[in-house]
């Protein structure tokens, strides 16, 4: 299944890419008010703060974090003597990996069943 790159992690470098631009902003400012926040010296400033910064999160838990989806079309998990496959694509991906997985497993003498998709 490694082979057909299942279950693939990605790095942070990746990660980073995908990163949502509205999400980054709104998490700068959110860092930026948090350093304000413990540098205020009256009670009155650090609870203005402490509104703005709470309303900042809010605001922040409505956007996505990335703004793309991981590149990975196949995942699998095991359990017992059973799997399943998992693709993230059309019919025709799927076929086309369900064939690949086939494939594989013809040397080995086991079989997919029919019945199942």
């Amino acid at each position: 299944m490694e082979q057909l790159g299942a279950n693939r992690g990605q790095s942070n470098k990746e990660k980073a890419a995908r990163r949502s631009p509205a999400y980054e902003s709104i998490q700068g400012r959110i860092k930026r008010m948090g350093k304000q926040f413990r540098a205020a010296p009256s009670r009155k400033e650090r609870t203005i703060l402490l509104k703005k910064l709470l309303e900042l999160k809010r605001h922040r838990q409505a956007i996505p974090v990335y703004s793309t989806r991981h590149q990975t079309k196949l995942g699998y998990i095991r359990y017992a003597d059973d799997f399943v496959i998992l693709v993230n694509g059309t019919q025709e991906e799927a076929i086309d990996i369900k064939n690949k997985v086939e494939g594989h497993l013809e040397p080995i003498r086991i079989t997919l069943p029919r019945e199942r998709r």
